[in-house]
C-alpha cells in the first residue's frame, strides 16, 4: 500500500492521489431483464459477484465502484453516464463513506444529502436504497477498530438522518460486520469471501423488501 493514499492519511482535496472507476455490466446485450445497480467503493466491487448470484433468479446485478468521495465534482456526472447504459434498473443501492476524509462530518452530511437529492430527483422511477458503510479496522491488527471508525459511525448516522428525511430505505451493512474481525483482511478495510457473501445476502433481502 502506498503511503499517500486515503487508507494511510487524510488528504485535503476533493481528489485523491489515485482515482479510479470500475464499471461492471453483466449480460450487457440483454435489455429485457430488470437490473439492480450497486454504487459504492471497493467493498461494493467485492460483493457484486456474490450479490449477482444471490439475485440471479430475478435480476442482473451491475456495479459502479469508485474512489470518488461524496463531494467529488464528477461523481453525479459519472453516475448519470453509468445508469444511461441500461434501461431496466429497478433498484439503485448507494453507498459512499470510506473515501473523502478531508470532509468534516457536517460537510459530509451536506454533500451526501446533495447526492441523494440528485438521485431521487433524477431517477424517481427507481427504488433507492442507502447502504451504510462497513467498519474500518486497524491495518495489521484487525482485532481493533481503526481510529477513523468513529468517522464511519458518524457518517452512517448522517446517512440514516437523510434517509428518514427523504423516505428512503436503509441497508445496515455496518451491523453485519460489527463486533467481529473474522471477515476482515489484514488491511482492515476489505473482506474475505465469507464477509462479502454476508453483505450480498443482506442486499438481496433489502432489494426484495423495497420491491414488495
Amino acid at each position: 500500500m502506498r503511503k499517500d493514499t486515503y487508507e494511510e492519511k487524510d488528504i485535503n482535496s476533493k481528489l485523491e492521489t489515485y482515482e479510479w472507476d470500475d464499471i461492471w455490466v453483466i449480460h450487457a446485450n440483454d435489455e429485457k431483464r430488470d437490473r439492480v445497480m450497486l454504487i459504492g467503493d471497493s467493498i461494493s466491487r467485492g460483493y457484486r459477484h456474490k450479490a449477482a448470484e444471490a439475485l440471479s433468479g430475478d435480476f442482473y446485478v451491475d456495479n459502479y465502484a469508485t474512489s470518488k468521495g461524496i463531494d467529488n465534482p464528477a461523481l453525479t456526472k459519472t453516475i448519470s453516464l453509468v445508469l444511461a447504459q441500461q434501461p431496466k434498473y429497478k433498484v439503485i443501492h448507494f453507498n459512499n463513506g470510506l473515501h473523502g476524509f478531508h470532509l468534516s462530518d457536517a460537510e459530509y452530511e451536506e454533500h451526501f444529502e446533495s447526492v441523494i437529492k440528485f438521485l431521487t430527483e433524477t431517477y424517481p422511477d427507481k427504488k433507492l436504497i442507502i447502504g451504510l458503510t462497513t467498519p474500518a479496522r486497524e491495518r495489521g491488527n484487525t482485532q481493533n477498530l481503526a481510529e477513523r471508525n468513529h468517522r464511519v459511525i458518524a457518517r452512517n448516522r448522517a446517512a440514516v438522518r437523510i434517509a428518514e428525511k427523504y423516505g428512503i430505505a436503509v441497508n445496515d451493512l455496518y451491523s453485519v460486520l460489527d463486533g467481529t474481525n473474522k471477515y476482515h483482511c489484514e488491511d482492515g478495510i476489505h473482506l474475505i469471501e465469507e464477509g462479502y457473501e454476508l453483505l450480498a445476502e443482506k442486499i438481496k433481502e433489502k432489494v426484495y423488501e423495497v420491491l414488495k
